[in-house]
């Protein structure tokens, strides 16, 4: 078969053209799973403890300790808020274990009356925004949790400096 790779470019490109939509294909299914998984942990065991389940194992898988804490009065969100702050808080979460190289993660999600405000903050290796360099590493996931927030009319930001670890947060109106 490498032989035949070989000799005939058309082969070795529709061979590529396959498996690159086999790649697409299981990504896009990878990703209905872990929505799907979300929205049941979610009307099982509520915000809290669906990021309990789903992202403090990311976020302690390369070593990193996961805090998180609850302020304000801590009342059930419509699904798509809560659906979004959970995917939110996994990219994050994720990232900050596994990009970052952060030893410890925070999450804090705060209600008040009009809005909920969740953010993800660790010690990592942070980087620069505004540098091109770490955009291309980084943009991905960010504009992920950017487009989620902003979906929802919300806001979203990220602090960060090289050896100063990251904060992102998405603020999101409730009604």
């Amino acid at each position: 078969a490498d032989m035949e790779l070989e000799s005939s470019p058309g082969n070795a490109r529709e061979a590529l053209d396959i498996a690159s939509r086999m790649v697409q294909r299981c990504k896009a299914e990878s990703r209905a799973s872990i929505e799907n998984l979300h929205s049941i942990t979610l009307e099982r065991v509520g915000l809290k403890q669906a990021i309990e389940e789903q992202v403090r194992p990311l976020a302690e898988m390369d070593g990193a300790v996961f805090s998180m804490e609850v302020t304000g009065e801590k009342r059930r969100l419509p699904v798509r808020i809560e659906t979004a702050l959970l995917r939110i808080a996994h990219e994050a979460g994720a990232n900050a274990g596994k990009h970052a190289k952060a030893k410890s993660i925070n999450l804090t999600i705060d209600y008040d009356a009009e809005q909920v405000r969740l953010t993800v903050q660790d010690d990592g290796r942070g980087f620069d925004p505004d540098s091109k360099e770490d955009e291309r590493q980084r943009s991905f996931g960010l504009l992920t949790m950017e487009e989620r927030a902003l979906k929802l009319n919300g806001n979203f930001s990220i602090e960060s400096a090289p050896g100063s670890g990251t904060s992102v947060t998405a603020t999101l109106p409730l009604s």
